[in-house]
């Protein structure tokens, strides 16, 4: 079985999984459309679906050759940093067109892939979200999408009418980087009245929600119909009670394995169906009253730092198992004495493959999330906080 993952360089799943798959007798490389044009070309045959040629310097691959495809953060091409500005508008268009072609057809050449292609475009819009979770029975927060301050400031005040405070977050994660240096991050803030600026909101439309009281959090992780769900301890962490991707060490959040209630993992089941999705990460709350509140959904989430935190969960070997099985019906039937673990992977790595991984930026062309094609091609940076075992 030949397995291929499109990832940016310096990815730690990427490599855990990889690792995984070795072990198992799967052959697995590395795909970095990132590399794209500048140290990479394609070339595409459109009556053949997966038959498209990738040569890099090092490294060439055709796609008809592998068995099972991991979208785990398929990266737009980098354009160089010289190109005149008139030029790089078209030769952007031009990528676009191709990179999402070329995915699509992944998708359409009965290859198994995690997750299907326009499944993972579509499904990281977070107000498409929301409505997809609601269709499919679970609960969401109270949620206003607007652009218009007045409507916002009347939303902010009917929650404080029946006792809520009101947070607001962008449709994706936002970084900006500034010139002398440094970058900021627009993530989950509580808001008043007094802070929607008419002019802003009015230029980039944002996500305001009843803030709801917290028990804790939890983040689960569906491969196929197997669910696992972690509780996240969030609240008694300093910082990170609004979002617990502000803890400093997300070691601290616990992460013990939790239930959720038969109704919630029914919904979450319908909600991958409406989506089309076969993979993806959840993020809910459970408020005081014990009642499950979807936040979000990640098709492109880390997962592996969920078992970091707590060992006995099987991160890794049930993804391995769910990528060799090739189905979305996939359901893992529990750990075996040769369960492939984190903390295994962690030890396998020589000196010279941890110099390898972290020279890995030099050999590719670095993704630094600051060009209009430096971006995954579903969605930013997925939601997750930079770096954090990304």
């Amino acid at each position: 079985m030949r397995v291929a993952i499109f990832t940016h360089p310096g990815d730690t799943h990427a490599h855990a999984v990889a690792w995984g798959l070795r072990s198992r007798g799967c052959e697995c490389d590395l795909l970095f459309l990132s590399d794209l044009p500048q140290k990479a070309v394609v070339t595409i045959d459109p009556a053949m679906p997966a038959d498209v040629r990738f040569e890099g310097d090092q490294f060439s691959a055709t796609l008809s050759d592998y068995d099972r495809f991991w979208l785990r953060k398929p990266y737009y091409p980098v354009l160089p940093p010289d190109l005149h500005a008139a030029d790089r508008s078209i030769a952007q268009l031009y990528w676009e067109f191709t990179t999402d072609s070329l995915l699509r057809s992944l998708g359409q050449s009965g290859a198994f892939c995690i997750n299907p292609p326009i499944a993972t475009k579509a499904s990281v819009l977070k107000a498409h979200h929301l409505t997809l979770a609601s269709r499919a029975g679970l609960q969401i927060p109270r949620t206003r999408i607007t652009n218009c301050g007045r409507s916002a400031r009347q939303f902010i005040e009917a929650n404080r009418e029946i006792g809520a405070n009101t947070i607001t977050k962008g449709m994706e994660l936002s970084v900006w980087r500034f010139e002398e240096g440094g970058f900021a991050v627009f993530s989950t803030v509580r808001v008043v009245e007094d802070d929607v600026d008419d002019a802003s909101l009015k230029l980039a439309p944002c996500i305001f929600q009843a803030e709801e009281t917290k028990l804790a959090e939890a983040r689960v992780t569906v491969m196929g119909r197997t669910l696992f769900c972690a509780r996240l301890d969030s609240q008694r962490i300093p910082g990170a009670e609004l979002d617990f991707r502000h803890a400093p060490d997300w070691n601290d959040l616990g992460c013990e394995p939790v239930e959720p209630p038969a109704n919630v993992r029914e919904a979450i089941l319908a909600f991958q169906d409406l989506a089309g999705l076969n993979f993806g990460t959840m993020d809910f709350i459970i408020n005081r009253q014990g009642e499950w509140v979807f936040l979000e959904t990640n098709p492109l989430g880390q997962f592996l730092w969920v078992e970091d935190a707590h060992p006995g969960t099987p991160l890794l070997d049930a993804f391995v198992h769910f990528v060799m099985s090739g189905s979305d019906q996939f359901l893992y039937d529990g750990p075996k004495d040769d369960r492939i673990r984190m903390q295994d992977y962690k030890k396998s790595l020589s000196d010279e493959r941890k110099r390898a991984i972290a020279t890995e930026k030099d050999r590719h062309v670095e993704v630094t999330f600051t060009g209009a094609l430096d971006q995954p091609l579903a969605n930013g940076l997925g939601a997750e906080r930079p770096g954090h075992l990304s």
